[in-house]
């Protein structure tokens, strides 16, 4: 009996490893990319934060938002003191991000404008302090430093932090796209070369970067000057290795993808893979791209693609919200909402109301499932029918679903290709029997299948 035990266990762990070493050859002979944990980690958490609050917040939205008819006229923003959110309030800002079940958010450090919402100790070629910030030594600026709020706010909520920060537009250092903004800088602009202008950039990131602890992603707007390529790749080794970096292909070990679209829907189907021009440029990917890249869907609160806030715009329906939610987080997308902090310093009164209406509908809609399962048939109780099915599949060895098709007693009721993180699919009509799903793909493994009541789409 003791050899026979032996014997058994002996099968089960040839099996095991026969299995593991399948799916190994299988993931390398198909040439699937397979992702990092903090990319998986990154795409489980459906909606993050990203906060527009800068300088641009008390001149207009744009990028940059300052201008040559408003640096030295008009509101005059080369004037540090023009930042002045007098009623500042990071906290207030928490309320709505736990209202949406926000696990990380991102906050605007430096926009075009050029400003820092840091106290930096970065000088100016000619020794002179950086002069376009919080907290500066030698002239009138907004006497808080609203990184450190910020951080500590995000910290005691248990949110992870990010910082945005754009590397090719600095107005106050008289650059668009790398690129001189006017031919003679302005007064109140700092002078420098091209090469001091990237070694500021390298000095801003390495403080934020180095001063705040681990950070849940990093933002690469207008991507990064070729010239500076391998400090910012190591850097990021060292300091943030385990950050997701949007735009940061090429940079970031754990890179993510802009889908192409500020609109919030992305067309169908997005997959988690691509080759290395859809990483850079963005898009929705392909099923056999080389790269696992997973792609943000990124947009706006305020109707019209505004980012910052503006008096008086319009806010985007909970109708709209909902449809940007299933073409976002329902397909395989990271849904990276805009914050666009007021110029108190808070989230406007009724962008906080419309926060909580839509994270009232994500929790009223998808908090319980009539039915759940791995993969197996729902039969959904009795009265009750469903008009939508979640599927999720295991994307530790690569995205491996390449079809799925559902039936309800039989009958088939829906079909598609991209699983991913996630995949939300509305039924054409509610079915009250058994739904079941079937896959094809290489060795594919669904971790969740799961049957959703009717709910109101607005």
């Amino acid at each position: 009996l003791k050899l026979q035990f032996l014997y058994l266990i002996g099968v089960c762990l040839h099996t095991m490893i026969a299995r593991l070493a399948l799916l190994s050859l299988l993931s390398g002979a198909a040439g699937l990319p397979v992702p990092t944990p903090q990319q998986l980690a990154w795409q489980t958490e459906g909606i993050m934060a990203l906060v527009h609050f800068n300088m641009a917040t008390f001149v207009r939205d744009g990028d940059p938002g300052c201008s040559v008819s408003s640096w030295n006229q008009g509101i005059n923003c080369s004037n540090p003191a023009v930042f002045n959110p007098a009623k500042l309030n990071v906290t207030q800002w928490v309320d709505s991000m736990k209202a949406l079940g926000i696990k990380h958010s991102v906050l605007t450090a430096k926009h075009g404008c050029g400003f820092l919402l840091w106290d930096t100790k970065t000088s100016l070629p000619d020794g002179t302090p950086y002069g376009y910030a919080v907290k500066r030594p030698d002239r009138a600026s907004f006497p808080r430093d609203v990184i450190v709020e910020y951080v500590a706010a995000m910290k005691a909520n248990g949110i992870g932090v990010g910082f945005y920060y754009s590397t090719g537009n600095n107005f106050y250092l008289n650059r668009v796209g790398f690129k001189p903004a006017v031919g003679t800088p302005l007064p109140g602009m700092g002078r420098v070369t091209d090469e001091q202008y990237l070694q500021l950039v390298l000095a801003h990131v390495t403080e934020l970067w180095t001063s705040y602890g681990p950070l849940a992603e990093v933002w690469f707007d207008h991507g990064y000057s070729d010239a500076i390529k391998d400090n910012i790749t190591a850097l990021l080794k060292e300091h943030q290795g385990a950050a997701a970096g949007f735009n940061g292909f090429g940079v970031a070990q754990s890179p993510v993808r802009w889908v192409g679209t500020e609109s919030g829907t992305p067309t169908y189907p997005v997959w988690s893979t691509t080759d290395a021009h859809g990483a850079q440029a963005g898009g929705t990917g392909a099923a056999d791209g080389e790269y696992f890249v997973p792609a943000a869907a990124d947009t706006t609160l305020q109707a019209g693609d505004h980012w910052f806030f503006e008096d008086g715009l319009a806010i985007r329906s909970l109708k709209e919200l909902i449809a940007v939610y299933h073409a976002s987080v329902g397909q395989n997308c990271v849904l990276e909402l805009d914050f666009a902090i007021d110029k108190t310093g808070n989230v406007h009164p009724t962008h906080a109301a419309r926060y909580a209406e839509f994270g009232a509908w994500i929790t009223a809609c998808y908090g319980a499932p009539l039915a759940t399962s791995a993969g197996a048939p729902l039969t959904l109780p009795a009265g009750k029918p469903a008009d939508r099915f979640v599927l999720r599949e295991d994307q530790t060895t690569g995205q491996r679903v390449r079809t799925y098709s559902v039936t309800c007693d039989g009958v088939a009721v829906a079909a598609g290709s991209s699983v991913g993180a996630k995949r939300i699919h509305l039924l054409s009509a509610p079915c009250s029997g058994t739904l079941a799903v079937a896959v094809t793909g290489v060795d594919p493994v669904l971790v969740e299948f799961s049957a959703f009541a009717p709910c109101p789409s607005a």
